[in-house]
Protein backbone atom coordinates (compact mmCIF):
# COMPACT_ATOMS: atom_id res chain seq x y z
CA UNK A 1 0.00 0.00 0.00
CA UNK A 2 1.03 3.57 -0.13
CA UNK A 3 -0.49 6.71 0.40
CA UNK A 4 0.43 10.56 0.09
CA UNK A 5 0.34 12.70 2.94
CA UNK A 6 -0.29 16.43 2.96
CA UNK A 7 -0.51 18.83 5.47
CA UNK A 8 -3.50 20.98 5.95
CA UNK A 9 -2.34 24.59 5.62
CA UNK A 10 -0.50 23.39 1.73
CA UNK A 11 -3.45 21.59 0.73
CA UNK A 12 -4.94 24.09 -0.81
CA UNK A 13 -1.73 25.54 -3.00
CA UNK A 14 -1.83 21.62 -3.84
CA UNK A 15 -4.72 21.41 -5.16
CA UNK A 16 -4.28 24.19 -7.15
CA UNK A 17 -1.38 22.84 -9.43
CA UNK A 18 -3.11 20.15 -11.88
CA UNK A 19 0.56 19.40 -12.95
CA UNK A 20 1.25 18.11 -9.62
CA UNK A 21 -2.30 16.08 -8.77
CA UNK A 22 -3.00 14.53 -12.60
CA UNK A 23 1.27 14.56 -13.85
CA UNK A 24 3.50 13.97 -10.72
CA UNK A 25 1.34 12.41 -8.72
CA UNK A 26 -1.11 10.35 -11.57
CA UNK A 27 -4.32 11.58 -9.74
CA UNK A 28 -3.68 9.62 -6.09
CA UNK A 29 -6.16 10.68 -3.34
CA UNK A 30 -4.61 12.49 -0.44
CA UNK A 31 -4.11 11.91 2.85
CA UNK A 32 -4.23 14.82 5.50
CA UNK A 33 -2.08 14.97 8.48
CA UNK A 34 -4.30 14.45 11.13
CA UNK A 35 -4.68 10.77 9.77
CA UNK A 36 -1.14 10.26 10.35
CA UNK A 37 -1.46 8.29 13.30
CA UNK A 38 -3.15 5.55 11.06
CA UNK A 39 -0.55 5.31 7.71
CA UNK A 40 1.45 2.12 9.15
CA UNK A 41 3.97 -0.22 6.89
CA UNK A 42 3.41 1.89 4.29
CA UNK A 43 5.05 3.97 1.24
CA UNK A 44 4.02 7.45 1.87
CA UNK A 45 5.05 10.34 -0.50
CA UNK A 46 5.01 13.45 1.86
CA UNK A 47 4.28 16.58 -0.22
CA UNK A 48 5.37 19.37 1.13
CA UNK A 49 5.19 23.02 0.00
CA UNK A 50 6.73 25.24 2.68
CA UNK A 51 9.37 24.09 5.26
CA UNK A 52 9.86 19.82 5.59
CA UNK A 53 8.95 18.76 8.82
CA UNK A 54 11.26 16.43 10.56
CA UNK A 55 8.53 15.44 13.13
CA UNK A 56 6.21 14.34 10.13
CA UNK A 57 9.28 12.39 8.44
CA UNK A 58 10.29 10.83 11.96
CA UNK A 59 6.65 9.63 13.10
CA UNK A 60 5.83 7.76 9.68
CA UNK A 61 9.53 6.28 9.66
CA UNK A 62 8.67 5.18 13.33
CA UNK A 63 5.13 3.56 12.20
CA UNK A 64 7.30 1.39 9.54
CA UNK A 65 6.40 3.69 6.84
CA UNK A 66 9.25 4.12 3.86
CA UNK A 67 9.01 8.31 2.85
CA UNK A 68 9.74 9.73 -0.19
CA UNK A 69 9.66 13.16 0.28
CA UNK A 70 8.23 15.60 -2.78
CA UNK A 71 9.24 19.41 -2.06
CA UNK A 72 8.13 22.09 -3.52
CA UNK A 73 9.02 25.95 -3.87
CA UNK A 74 12.30 26.04 -2.77
CA UNK A 75 13.47 28.05 -5.33
CA UNK A 76 16.12 30.32 -3.90
CA UNK A 77 17.53 27.18 -1.79
CA UNK A 78 16.44 28.51 1.90
CA UNK A 79 14.47 25.10 2.18
CA UNK A 80 17.17 22.74 1.55
CA UNK A 81 17.85 20.63 4.56
CA UNK A 82 20.51 17.13 3.80
CA UNK A 83 19.63 15.88 7.10
CA UNK A 84 15.85 15.36 6.47
CA UNK A 85 16.88 14.42 2.72
CA UNK A 86 18.84 11.31 4.58
CA UNK A 87 16.32 9.68 6.25
CA UNK A 88 13.80 9.58 3.15
CA UNK A 89 13.84 6.75 1.06
CA UNK A 90 13.76 9.11 -1.81
CA UNK A 91 13.22 12.55 -2.84
CA UNK A 92 12.09 14.37 -5.75
CA UNK A 93 12.09 18.29 -5.54
CA UNK A 94 12.04 20.95 -8.25
CA UNK A 95 14.89 24.27 -8.66
CA UNK A 96 17.86 22.50 -10.20
CA UNK A 97 21.08 23.63 -7.91
CA UNK A 98 24.53 21.51 -8.53
CA UNK A 99 24.93 21.71 -5.02
CA UNK A 100 22.04 20.27 -4.21
CA UNK A 101 22.22 17.47 -6.78
CA UNK A 102 26.16 17.34 -6.90
CA UNK A 103 25.88 16.32 -2.89
CA UNK A 104 27.19 12.30 -3.05
CA UNK A 105 25.40 11.72 0.19
CA UNK A 106 22.36 11.64 -1.82
CA UNK A 107 23.51 10.21 -5.05
CA UNK A 108 20.86 8.02 -6.39
CA UNK A 109 18.38 8.90 -3.33
CA UNK A 110 17.66 12.52 -5.43
CA UNK A 111 15.78 13.20 -8.03
CA UNK A 112 14.52 16.69 -9.98
CA UNK A 113 10.87 17.53 -10.90
CA UNK A 114 9.89 20.33 -13.47
CA UNK A 115 7.71 22.95 -11.75
CA UNK A 116 4.93 22.42 -14.51
CA UNK A 117 2.71 24.66 -16.01
CA UNK A 118 -0.06 26.66 -13.81
CA UNK A 119 -3.55 25.73 -13.39
CA UNK A 120 -5.33 27.36 -16.29
CA UNK A 121 -2.45 27.49 -18.43
CA UNK A 122 -2.98 23.58 -19.46
CA UNK A 123 -3.47 21.22 -19.65
CA UNK A 124 -3.11 21.55 -23.54
CA UNK A 125 -3.86 18.37 -26.06
CA UNK A 126 -0.41 18.24 -27.98
CA UNK A 127 -2.36 17.40 -31.27
CA UNK A 128 -4.60 20.76 -30.60
CA UNK A 129 -2.05 23.03 -30.62
CA UNK A 130 -1.66 25.76 -33.09
CA UNK A 131 1.22 25.09 -35.63
CA UNK A 132 4.18 28.03 -35.68
CA UNK A 133 3.11 28.62 -39.23
CA UNK A 134 -0.60 29.51 -38.09
CA UNK A 135 0.26 31.89 -35.41
CA UNK A 136 0.09 35.93 -35.74
CA UNK A 137 2.73 36.85 -33.17
CA UNK A 138 6.36 36.06 -34.08
CA UNK A 139 7.86 36.64 -30.44
CA UNK A 140 5.82 37.74 -27.22
CA UNK A 141 6.43 37.99 -23.37
CA UNK A 142 3.41 38.82 -20.60
CA UNK A 143 5.34 39.39 -17.75
CA UNK A 144 6.76 41.26 -14.90
CA UNK A 145 9.71 42.83 -16.03
CA UNK A 146 10.45 45.75 -12.71
CA UNK A 147 10.99 42.50 -10.05
CA UNK A 148 14.30 43.78 -8.37
CA UNK A 149 15.03 40.30 -7.20
CA UNK A 150 15.07 38.52 -10.15
CA UNK A 151 18.27 36.25 -10.44
CA UNK A 152 21.05 37.76 -12.07
CA UNK A 153 19.15 41.04 -12.83
CA UNK A 154 17.10 38.85 -15.45
CA UNK A 155 14.47 40.98 -15.74
CA UNK A 156 16.54 44.21 -16.43
CA UNK A 157 18.96 42.49 -18.68
CA UNK A 158 15.91 40.99 -20.48
CA UNK A 159 14.21 44.53 -20.68
CA UNK A 160 17.45 46.27 -22.28
CA UNK A 161 17.66 43.76 -24.89
CA UNK A 162 13.70 43.84 -25.59
CA UNK A 163 13.62 47.45 -26.34
CA UNK A 164 16.11 46.33 -28.59
CA UNK A 165 13.27 44.06 -30.41
CA UNK A 166 9.78 45.66 -30.63
CA UNK A 167 9.84 45.04 -34.22
CA UNK A 168 9.73 41.22 -33.61
CA UNK A 169 9.18 41.23 -29.91
CA UNK A 170 5.72 42.18 -28.37
CA UNK A 171 6.01 43.03 -24.88
CA UNK A 172 3.50 43.04 -22.13
CA UNK A 173 4.61 44.15 -18.81
CA UNK A 174 2.69 43.79 -15.63
CA UNK A 175 3.24 45.56 -12.53
CA UNK A 176 4.15 42.79 -10.13
CA UNK A 177 3.95 39.30 -9.46
CA UNK A 178 0.91 37.26 -10.57
CA UNK A 179 -0.70 41.05 -11.18
CA UNK A 180 -1.05 40.55 -15.22
CA UNK A 181 -3.75 38.52 -17.16
CA UNK A 182 -5.30 35.63 -15.63
CA UNK A 183 -4.17 32.49 -16.87
CA UNK A 184 -6.69 31.66 -19.26
CA UNK A 185 -6.37 35.10 -20.62
CA UNK A 186 -2.24 34.77 -20.82
CA UNK A 187 -2.66 31.08 -22.72
CA UNK A 188 -4.97 32.39 -25.37
CA UNK A 189 -2.49 35.28 -26.18
CA UNK A 190 0.59 33.20 -25.92
CA UNK A 191 -0.81 29.99 -27.71
CA UNK A 192 -0.82 32.43 -30.89
CA UNK A 193 2.80 33.26 -30.20
CA UNK A 194 5.69 31.28 -32.09
CA UNK A 195 8.79 31.88 -29.31
CA UNK A 196 8.52 32.81 -26.08
CA UNK A 197 11.29 34.50 -23.84
CA UNK A 198 11.91 33.30 -21.16
CA UNK A 199 14.12 35.14 -18.44
CA UNK A 200 14.13 34.21 -14.84
CA UNK A 201 12.23 35.47 -11.80
CA UNK A 202 13.55 34.57 -8.17
CA UNK A 203 15.70 31.69 -10.06
CA UNK A 204 16.64 30.96 -13.12
CA UNK A 205 14.73 28.11 -13.62
CA UNK A 206 10.59 29.57 -14.29
CA UNK A 207 6.98 27.97 -14.26
CA UNK A 208 6.88 30.54 -17.33
CA UNK A 209 9.51 27.93 -19.17
CA UNK A 210 7.16 25.13 -18.47
CA UNK A 211 3.67 27.15 -19.12
CA UNK A 212 5.16 28.02 -22.79
CA UNK A 213 5.83 24.52 -23.41
CA UNK A 214 2.56 23.37 -22.49
CA UNK A 215 1.12 26.11 -24.73
CA UNK A 216 3.09 25.12 -28.11
CA UNK A 217 5.46 28.23 -27.80
CA UNK A 218 9.04 27.61 -28.68
CA UNK A 219 10.43 29.05 -25.48
CA UNK A 220 14.02 31.05 -25.61
CA UNK A 221 16.12 31.03 -22.56
CA UNK A 222 19.94 31.94 -21.21
CA UNK A 223 22.19 28.75 -20.25
CA UNK A 224 21.67 27.58 -16.69
CA UNK A 225 23.08 24.23 -14.94
CA UNK A 226 19.48 22.55 -15.31
CA UNK A 227 19.59 23.11 -18.81
CA UNK A 228 22.75 21.31 -19.41
CA UNK A 229 22.71 18.54 -17.01
CA UNK A 230 21.17 15.20 -17.92
CA UNK A 231 19.29 14.90 -14.67
CA UNK A 232 17.34 17.69 -15.69
CA UNK A 233 16.59 19.60 -19.36
CA UNK A 234 20.30 18.77 -20.90
CA UNK A 235 18.28 17.33 -24.26
CA UNK A 236 15.93 20.09 -24.27
CA UNK A 237 15.49 20.91 -28.25
CA UNK A 238 15.08 25.22 -27.66
CA UNK A 239 17.24 27.92 -28.12
CA UNK A 240 19.33 28.83 -25.58
CA UNK A 241 21.79 32.13 -25.62
CA UNK A 242 24.62 33.11 -23.17
CA UNK A 243 23.11 36.27 -22.23
CA UNK A 244 19.99 38.27 -23.11
CA UNK A 245 22.21 40.88 -25.25
CA UNK A 246 22.36 38.22 -27.57
CA UNK A 247 18.11 38.28 -27.80
CA UNK A 248 17.58 40.98 -30.99
CA UNK A 249 20.15 38.97 -33.25
CA UNK A 250 18.64 35.53 -32.40
CA UNK A 251 15.25 37.09 -33.15
CA UNK A 252 16.30 38.72 -36.67
CA UNK A 253 18.01 35.10 -37.38
CA UNK A 254 14.88 32.79 -36.40
CA UNK A 255 12.59 35.56 -38.73
CA UNK A 256 14.67 35.28 -41.89
CA UNK A 257 14.90 31.49 -41.29
CA UNK A 258 11.00 31.25 -40.64
CA UNK A 259 10.84 33.98 -44.06
CA UNK A 260 12.63 30.99 -45.60
CA UNK A 261 11.77 27.63 -44.98
CA UNK A 262 9.01 28.31 -42.64
CA UNK A 263 8.51 24.22 -42.14
CA UNK A 264 12.07 24.50 -40.60
CA UNK A 265 10.26 26.44 -37.75
CA UNK A 266 7.19 24.20 -37.66
CA UNK A 267 9.62 21.13 -37.32
CA UNK A 268 11.41 22.53 -34.18
CA UNK A 269 8.00 23.52 -32.78
CA UNK A 270 7.22 20.19 -33.34
CA UNK A 271 10.14 18.85 -31.58
CA UNK A 272 9.78 20.90 -28.16
CA UNK A 273 5.68 19.79 -28.48
CA UNK A 274 6.89 15.87 -28.40
CA UNK A 275 9.99 16.82 -26.17
CA UNK A 276 7.56 17.80 -23.46
CA UNK A 277 5.19 15.01 -23.42
CA UNK A 278 7.93 12.59 -22.90
CA UNK A 279 9.16 15.01 -20.34
CA UNK A 280 5.64 14.72 -18.94
CA UNK A 281 5.29 10.68 -19.30
CA UNK A 282 8.79 10.35 -17.61
CA UNK A 283 7.38 12.32 -14.62
CA UNK A 284 4.34 10.52 -14.30
CA UNK A 285 6.73 7.37 -14.21
CA UNK A 286 8.94 8.84 -11.86
CA UNK A 287 7.06 8.64 -9.28
CA UNK A 288 5.42 5.61 -10.10
CA UNK A 289 8.91 3.92 -10.20
CA UNK A 290 9.93 5.11 -6.62
CA UNK A 291 7.07 3.80 -5.18
CA UNK A 292 7.41 0.48 -6.56
CA UNK A 293 10.94 0.36 -5.60
CA UNK A 294 10.29 1.49 -2.04
CA UNK A 295 7.67 -1.25 -1.97
CA UNK A 296 10.32 -3.73 -3.13
CA UNK A 297 12.80 -2.86 -0.72
CA UNK A 298 10.40 -2.92 2.40
CA UNK A 299 8.74 -6.34 0.91
CA UNK A 300 12.04 -8.04 1.38
CA UNK A 301 13.26 -6.12 4.93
Amino acid sequence: MHSVLVRGDTLQIILESWFLQHVVLNGRPFTLEDDIARITDQVVVYVEVWEPQHRIVDQLIAQGNAVILLQLGDEVLEKFDRSLYEKCRFVLRNYFYPVVFDDPLLYARLFWIPNGFRSGVGPRHASHLRRASERRQFARFMGWLANANSFNNERVHFREAALRSTSLLQTSQTGGFSAGASPALYAALMEDAIYAPCPGGNSIETIRLYDCLELGCIPIVTNAAYLEDPRALADAPFPKINDWCELPALLDELWQTSLKTPESTDALQQACIQWWSAMKANTSGLVDSLIERSTRVKQAA
